[in-house]
């Protein structure tokens, strides 16, 4: 599926400074998502604005990485996005 988002969403962010919602997965996904989310807070505490949370756990950069998202942040800011620690993927 095409993340890209048309017009009217990138001018209404352009208007506003933010955009919702982004379509990025499917409802089990996520659940699965903040599984991991909460086993890992349990094992090294609260991550909000601590941490950098795909450095501990490989569902937030699954979650940082997906096409969805990437197509639709790619649409607002005209330009291709290159994530900074590819050498995690693989």
């Amino acid at each position: 599926m095409n993340g890209h988002l048309t017009a009217p969403p990138v001018e209404a962010y352009r208007q506003n400074g933010f955009h919702y919602p982004i379509d990025v997965m499917e409802f089990d996904a996520a659940a699965r998502h903040v599984v991991a989310l909460e086993a890992a807070e349990a094992k090294y505490g609260p991550m909000h604005y601590r941490v950098k949370p795909y450095l501990l756990m490989t569902s937030a950069w699954a979650i940082a990485t997906k096409p969805r998202l990437l197509d639709a942040v790619e649409s607002i800011r005209l330009a291709q996005i290159r994530p900074a620690h590819v050498a995690l993927a693989s």
